[in-house]
């Protein structure tokens, strides 16, 4: 598995992310793992539109 690092990440955002993980009973580790990896997992704007046109291609 990889490692990444965020640097210079803004105090106030740290704290909601510190809040957030505790309200959700997880280390800050394991909460921003989670959303990096369902981030990752949603197609972007671009991608969606990508698929549509080479389907409405591919439909003639």
């Amino acid at each position: 598995m990889a490692t990444l690092k965020i640097r210079k990440v803004p105090k106030e955002t740290l704290d909601t992310i510190r809040l957030r993980a505790l309200a959700a009973g997880q280390s800050r580790q394991a909460y921003l793992r989670a959303w990096v990896i369902a981030m990752a997992a949603r197609p972007t704007e671009q991608e969606v539109l990508a698929s549509i046109e080479a389907a409405l291609v591919a439909a003639g």
